[in-house]
């Protein structure tokens, strides 16, 4: 679902906050684009590339757009900028 969700934003198919209302979602009030920029965007890039790697699915590879944003530094929450943007923590 995580994938799928990012390849729908990636095909301009829907917007991140398209996906994170959508109904039948995750269950949760956290829509999954939001909750993927809360944990970090590379904790969702780096398993679902090992497991295309170990497992030869293509299908499960990260969508081009997750590998720029991951590669780009923009993690999510904890680099203030993912799908979403978030001020600074004030320290």
């Amino acid at each position: 679902m995580v994938i799928e969700a990012v390849r729908l934003v990636d095909e301009g198919i829907a917007t991140p906050e398209e996906i994170d209302l959508a109904p039948g979602g995750s269950g949760s009030q956290m829509g999954i684009i939001q909750f993927m920029d809360y944990a970090g965007l590379d904790t969702a890039f780096n398993p679902f590339a090992a497991l295309c790697e170990d497992t030869g699915e293509a299908r499960i590879f990260p969508p081009p757009l997750l590998r720029r944003i991951v590669t780009a530094g923009l993690l999510g929450r904890k680099a203030n900028k993912g799908f979403y943007d978030y001020p600074p923590d004030d320290a």
